[in-house]
């Protein structure tokens, strides 16, 4: 008989070339609530991405068969789960071309299980009232924002977010016209000081302009104020 709480349970698929690793990591993540699948190379990745759906799938970057970052490109063009990519690379050029292909975290090993337990929860936290309250719909300029329903549209056009650009929209949302800093957004998406978090929030904000703006060069929506964070302009 079927434990009705592993129902329920985040499905997980995470990927290492390490056997070792992934078996330990795999059996801790299993700990903290999650129903894990693992595979050792890109291949079994995409060969399970199609034939199940998973919550959050978490790759090394140190995969045998595809470049970390061509796996994160397939990854997201097949799914909409969220993505952690975890590496030992110290290049923030890999964060940053993770993180534009749609990758919603970055971790740089070494990772306690507890650590990345928290920051796949962070991303797959969606929000939700709860309470039988009616959904929040926000309107704020040209923009619908369907808190409930993780939904957003622009000029009355459905525009597809991740779960990390959502939560970034999100909070921005909360008090338009307010100055939210660059810490404040970097603990608000990640639950988490780490160095780089700053530049994946940046990275973040820029591709939620393509998505929105009119023109992502000259934003009209979200606005930078140097030196301190982003704001949501209001009406």
């Amino acid at each position: 008989m079927t434990d009705p709480a592993r129902r329920t349970s985040p499905r997980l698929l995470i990927a290492d070339a390490n056997r070792r690793a992934l078996v330990r990591t795999a059996r801790a993540l299993s700990g903290h609530g999650f129903d894990v699948e693992r595979v050792r190379d890109a291949n079994g990745v995409m060969s399970a991405v199609a034939a199940r759906r998973f919550d959050a799938i978490v790759i090394d970057f140190g995969l045998p068969d595809l470049t970390g970052v061509e796996l994160c490109r397939q990854i997201r063009g097949g799914t909409n789960a969220a993505i952690v990519v975890v590496s030992r690379s110290r290049s923030l050029a890999d964060c940053v071309m993770s993180l534009e292909l749609g990758a919603d975290d970055y971790i740089r090993k070494p990772v306690t299980a507890a650590e990345l337990a928290a920051r796949i929860n962070a991303i797959l936290r969606r929000g939700r009232n709860g309470n039988g309250e009616q959904p929040e719909i926000r309107r704020i300029r040209n923009l619908q924002i369907d808190v409930e329903a993780h939904e957003v549209h622009r000029d009355g056009t459905p525009v597809s977010l991740t779960r990390s650009e959502f939560r970034l929209l999100r909070l921005l949302s909360d008090e338009p016209g307010r100055v939210v800093p660059r810490r404040e957004i970097v603990r608000a998406l990640w639950r988490s000081e780490y160095v780089g978090d700053e530049r994946a929030c940046d990275i973040h904000v820029a591709r939620i302009r393509r998505k929105l703006e009119r023109d992502a060069a000259h934003p009209e929506l979200i606005i930078t104020v140097r030196g301190v964070g982003y704001k949501l302009a209001p009406e």
